[in-house]
């Protein structure tokens, strides 16, 4: 979404490290991964990086942030779910704020719901927010705090979205604020850029021809393998 609205605005993007991304791209985990993201996420500086890498786009204003993020892993360890996000909240609290004060922008969109940066309400900055549809905890006294969190941060947004309508429609429910259904996308600039020699090759190296293929865009601890065979 970031990349694409680059295409005709300017665009910021935070960027932290997540302690899931190491054992993502080498296909383990490490129990190093959390602290080293913990630590490199909060000691970092401020600074606007060179335009990422946002592929053979002829029109792009895409740039990467950087800023001190505290995570609730490890700490949730220590002290409590419920306690780590409040104190991670508090703190990212303030770097949405000196974000905003720097780069002035019009919009600040919140991705995941606001898990990490609550709301900031600023006179001209519109606020819109995404929300997964995999938000469920089993802790009830925990899942009670955060539908009021999220309710009052999805209350100043100026629009809210979910990934489908029944999506929508529940946490509309849940959160007591409208959602307005937004499926994920994918960039079909990218898709179409490959050369139709290199899908033969590579259906030839299958051995699927004649097969049917559907493309799934996601992490693999979601895909339901038994279904997809």
């Amino acid at each position: 979404m970031a990349v694409a609205l680059a295409r005709r605005h300017q665009v910021y993007y935070l960027r932290w490290y997540d302690p899931r991304t190491t054992g993502l791209l080498r296909g383990r985990a490490s129990r190093l991964d959390a602290p080293r993201a913990v630590a490199s996420s909060l000691c970092t500086a401020f600074r606007v990086e060179q335009q990422g890498d946002t592929g053979s786009y002829e029109h792009r204003d895409f740039h990467i942030v950087r800023a001190p993020v505290l995570l609730d892993a490890v700490l949730c360890r220590v002290i409590g779910r419920g306690r780590a996000r409040e104190l991670a909240r508090g703190f990212n609290a303030r770097t949405v704020d000196k974000l905003i004060s720097r780069l002035k922008p019009d919009v600040v969109f919140h991705a995941d719901g606001f898990y990490y940066f609550p709301a900031q309400a600023n006179d001209g900055v519109q606020i819109f927010a995404d929300q997964q549809d995999d938000f469920d905890e089993e802790d009830a006294e925990l899942l009670e705090t955060e539908i009021e969190y999220g309710h009052v941060n999805f209350s100043l947004c100026t629009q809210a979205y979910a990934v489908s309508p029944g999506a929508a429609e529940r946490l509309t429910e849940l959160f007591r604020v409208p959602f307005r259904a937004l499926p994920n996308g994918v960039d079909l600039d990218t898709f179409r850029s490959v050369r139709p020699e290199t899908i033969i090759d590579l259906r030839n190296q299958l051995g699927i021809q004649d097969r049917l293929v559907i493309s799934y865009v996601g992490t693999a601890s979601h895909l339901d393998r038994q279904f997809v065979a």
